[in-house]
């Protein structure tokens, strides 16, 4: 009996997913570069509240609140990791 599990299938699609990521780390560099891209990402995470404890009155707060939250933090992963000086630069205000 043979597996109708495709293995270069799955290999081609771990690929795309790293250069997919690849490339959103290298566009991040980029934005990171000048003092405009270091302010809107800087916004961005603001508005995610990554620094804001999660609160809520009811349930569906409290689960958008932690999906604004996980996102941001997901970004400011990605950032730390495109250029530490710069993500660094940025959130530090220098």
């Amino acid at each position: 009996m043979t597996s109708h599990y495709d293995f270069e299938k799955r290999e081609r699609k771990k690929q795309d997913a790293k250069s997919k990521v690849d490339q959103r780390i290298d566009d991040l560099r980029h934005i990171l570069e000048s003092e405009h891209g270091r302010r809107y990402l800087k916004g961005v995470l603001t508005f995610l509240n990554i620094n804001v404890p999660i609160s809520g009155t009811n349930n569906v707060e409290i689960y958008k609140a932690i999906g604004r939250n996980q996102a941001g933090h997901r970004i400011k992963d990605e950032i730390l990791q495109a250029n530490q000086e710069q993500a660094i630069k940025m959130f530090l205000n220098i």
